[in-house]
């Protein structure tokens, strides 16, 4: 797949390693976006959302979400099931649960934040001007890095 990144084409590439455990990825570039700190629309939207985490979990007969469990099976297929991972929208609905809240990045993140633990999907986003290369989804080995959001300095993804 091919997409235009500011005047320079970029490729996107879905590694067979990926695809053979029946994983697929939607790419999304949205252009033109204002990221602010905050905005009432967003953080209403984060309250709704908090309600209805908190909501679903004080049921307590509710069976376990089966996306949830879907990412358990996944890291067991990988070979990371013993490392006790959870999926980023497992932890941002835990972190509802024992904040009362979601953190507040900045209206994009905030956004996908929502949306990731309402739907129980991962998210990303990636400023387009910063990235060097194209953009490929791979399994890693955990030598890469990464810099998080609001930070410049380099991570390992190892999950150690």
């Amino acid at each position: 797949m091919d997409c235009s990144v500011g005047a320079t084409e970029m490729k996107f590439t879905l590694d067979t390693s990926v695809s053979a455990l029946g994983l697929s990825v939607c790419v999304l570039k949205v252009s033109k976006l204002t990221v602010k700190k905050r905005t009432s629309l967003v953080e209403k939207k984060k309250k709704e959302l908090t309600l209805l985490v908190k909501n679903q979990s004080d049921l307590k007969e509710t069976p376990p979400n089966p996306h949830l469990l879907g990412y358990c099976e996944l890291y067991e297929r990988v070979g990371a099931g013993e490392e006790k991972l959870i999926s980023s929208c497992e932890s941002l609905i835990n972190l509802i649960n024992k904040n009362g809240r979601l953190p507040t990045i900045n209206t994009v993140v905030d956004v996908y934040n929502c949306l990731s633990a309402l739907h129980c999907v991962t998210i990303g986003a990636h400023d387009a001007d910063k990235i060097q290369g194209d953009l490929r989804v791979i399994i890693t080995s955990g030598e890469e890095r990464f810099i998080p959001a609001r930070s410049s300095f380099q991570y390992h993804i190892a999950f150690h």
